[in-house]
């Protein structure tokens, strides 16, 4: 099953700010790859000036709290990890 979620008919996941520019993610896609894992792709929409920026596909393993077989922690420990675990709950639905 395609879950196709255009950005401008969905509310973000997550919304933030990073080197002085404001950013919103939604859900692009996603598929069921079947026994609770989804591939999917994400969209961040910057504010004012930069491209819309697709992700790669990714497989989220929601028995196991992966993406891609790494870890998605519960909360935001760094940068690179903004937003992974408000994607993690759009993707799997809230299981903390």
């Amino acid at each position: 099953m395609l879950l196709a979620i255009p950005a401008s008919a969905s509310e973000p996941i997550f919304e933030g700010f990073r080197q002085g520019t404001n950013f919103k993610v939604y859900i692009e896609s996603k598929e069921s790859l079947g026994d609770d894992r989804w591939r999917f792709r994400t969209r961040a929409v910057y504010e004012p000036f930069f491209p819309d920026y697709v992700s790669e596909w990714r497989v989220a393993d929601c028995k196991n709290r992966m993406f891609d077989g790494k870890l998605v922690p519960k909360d935001a420990e760094n940068s690179y990890q903004l937003g992974m675990p408000e994607i993690y709950d759009a993707i799997c639905g809230e299981k903390r």
